[in-house]
């Protein structure tokens, strides 16, 4: 009896020991960490190739946005053969054509989306097809190893039919958009699909200083929907940017629909006067009104690397939402020897006027 509790105090006083060992600073130099190449492209089948090259940062720099290498050397690779050296391309927006949004400068004559001046890129001049394998290749003068990621352009989603149907809401003074999108899987292959909801508007405004405004130019914004749809209420599927309710996109597989015809439905509120609010102007009130406005809705089927990239960035923005016990998520990158995501999408695009 006498060993045990001898024992038990030996143990106890090296637990105390163990656990009030005495508190070390470590000093730590972020400096010695050693930045990796980013690079990321979305590519898009009979199109230009947009690819952003930049360095990363330790996540507690000051620095808010991270380095763009302008000096590196971008090759691009077709089906395993060389295609061209990609030239750096700093971006000068011609406003008689273009009109800034939050996302995008958009000319509705122009089938392209030109990057905004402080997202200067690497822009190529060959253009590749659906089915063709896209590696892109970078290195640069600060970096020892060069770095590569690459994906396969996948062919578009084959649409077999699109409608809508408007419902008035006389109370909110507003519409009620519900989209549905018939659509065949392709067969034989694991495809991967995202939804997103873009509009097109012209406005009437008074500014700050009671100066009335009349758009020339159409805004571009993509615009938050939302659904019900079994895709996006289970594992396969999820939504992007959630802002009260609604989404941005939708991304999902083909897993519970594999081979077959299926109608996917949406929907979202329409409402053609809207409010700014000044809190310095006594949170007076500003009216906008549009003049003219559309839809557009791009169903596209995108590489399951630009998938993983999705479903990982969205996991990894929501972590707030799920506690600050849950694990970190990693988000996925297929660039090797560095970080970031090569991803390719094809779409079919279906435009809804009003006004």
């Amino acid at each position: 009896m006498k060993n045990s509790i001898k024992t038990l105090i030996i143990c106890a006083f090296a637990a105390f020991t163990l656990f009030s060992a005495c508190e070390t600073i470590i000093d730590f130099d972020d400096t010695e960490i050693t930045p990796l190449l980013v690079v990321n492209s979305f590519v898009m089948p009979d199109s230009t190739i947009i690819v952003e090259v930049s360095e990363s940062k330790f996540f507690l720099a000051s620095e808010y946005y991270a380095k763009k290498v302008t000096d590196a050397n971008v090759q691009l690779f077709v089906n395993d053969e060389f295609v061209e050296q990609i030239e750096f391309f700093r971006a000068e927006i011609d406003t008689t054509k273009y009109v800034w949004s939050e996302f995008d400068y958009f000319s509705p004559s122009s089938d392209s989306i030109r990057p905004a001046p402080h997202n200067s890129v690497y822009v190529s001049k060959s253009k590749v097809k659906s089915g063709d394998k896209v590696k892109i290749k970078v290195s640069a003068p600060n970096f020892k190893e060069s770095v590569w990621g690459e994906t396969v352009v996948p062919f578009p989603p084959q649409i077999l039919s699109f409608d809508t149907v408007s419902t008035q809401d006389n109370y909110y003074d507003q519409k009620k958009l519900t989209f549905s999108v018939k659509f065949q899987d392709n067969p034989n292959e694991d495809n991967y699909y995202r939804i997103i909801l873009g509009k097109y508007r012209k406005e009437i405004y008074v500014d700050d200083d009671n100066v009335l405004h009349i758009d020339s130019l159409y805004r571009y914004e993509t615009s938050y929907f939302d659904s019900d749809d079994m895709l996006f209420t289970n594992n396969n599927g999820i939504g992007g940017d959630l802002f009260a309710g609604y989404m941005r996109y939708y991304i999902f597989s083909d897993e519970l629909i594999k081979d077959k015809e299926y109608t996917v439905k949406f929907e979202m509120w329409h409402n053609a006067e809207y409010f700014d609010y000044y809190p310095n102007d006594d949170w007076m009130n500003r009216e906008h009104y549009e003049l003219e406005a559309f839809y557009v809705v791009k169903f596209q089927t995108i590489s399951k690397e630009y998938y993983q990239f999705l479903k990982s960035a969205n996991a990894a923005a929501n972590e707030d939402i799920t506690g600050f016990f849950s694990e970190p998520t990693q988000i996925f990158s297929n660039i090797n020897g560095g970080i970031g995501v090569i991803g390719a999408y094809a779409e079919s695009a279906f435009y809804v006027n009003f006004h």
